[in-house]
């Protein structure tokens, strides 16, 4: 995107359908793929408290609150990705405390025996 840009100025930068359509398309193929990439994050944190939650291994009201995160990112991710709605980044925020607060559960409590 950046050489593009780079291009695009170097060029005079006049407004060419050329770039536009280029542009488009290189701002597509990096969207689908963080979009991709979100989902596939989002699918191994879901079974990460899956896990955590159906062994016990932590509480699992914090397991539970994690999967609940997790589906709420997913929920945005895919608004974004196939209804067409903005990105909902809020959605995804509450991973951030969910995750500190089960590493923190771990590293001073450990898993039960």
């Amino acid at each position: 995107m950046l050489s593009v840009s780079n291009q695009f100025v170097a060029s005079g930068a006049v407004e060419s359908d050329l770039y536009t359509v280029v542009a488009s398309t290189v701002a597509a193929a990096r969207r689908s793929a963080h979009y991709t990439q979100l989902l596939a994050i989002g699918a191994w944190m879901f079974v990460f408290y899956i896990s955590l939650f159906r062994f016990k291994l932590i509480p699992r009201v914090l397991a539970a609150i994690g999967l609940v995160a997790v589906i709420l990112q997913f929920i945005g991710v895919t608004l974004s990705m196939f209804v067409g709605y903005r990105a909902i980044g809020e959605m995804a925020m509450p991973l951030l405390p969910i995750q500190i607060t089960v590493a923190i559960w771990l590293i001073i409590k450990g898993f039960k025996p």
